[in-house]
């Protein structure tokens, strides 16, 4: 087998690899994400070791399309795994401030003006 032949039978393991990451990314299955995470490092590693080999301009323009989407799908995942980061960072910051809120409960006085009165007040009132 040719290097070029196997340049771009291991870019399309990686590309393989990629599309199944990017369908467990879509599917919320991160538990299964290092695996794979694993076998992209070790099929850019081989890749870079058949790529060295290539030499020639000639040779490496015939893996050119395939690189291509191969980039390509490296920053749809990669704008998927920032947007998942932002999100669960936004979740987290909104749970810590509904975490130090106190409940409070709308009322108002004998003049139409809004109180507030938190969980303490409310409990340790008296009703007659």
């Amino acid at each position: 087998m040719s290097d070029v032949k196997r340049c771009n039978a291991k870019i399309a393991e990686i590309i393989y690899l990629l599309k199944d990451e990017n369908r467990l990314l879509k599917n919320g299955k991160f538990d299964a994400i290092e695996a794979i995470t694993e076998k992209k490092r070790r099929g850019l590693q081989d890749l870079n070791i058949l790529m060295s080999a290539l030499g020639t301009d000639d040779t490496v323009k015939y893996i050119i399309p395939q690189m291509e989407e191969l980039k390509r799908l490296s920053r749809t995942n990669g704008i998927i795994l920032e947007s998942v980061v932002n999100g669960l960072k936004a979740a987290q910051n909104r749970l810590m401030v509904m975490r130090n809120q106190t409940a409070r409960v709308g009322a108002y006085d004998r003049r139409g003006s809004k109180l507030f009165l938190s969980e303490d007040t409310v409990s340790s009132e008296k009703t007659v």
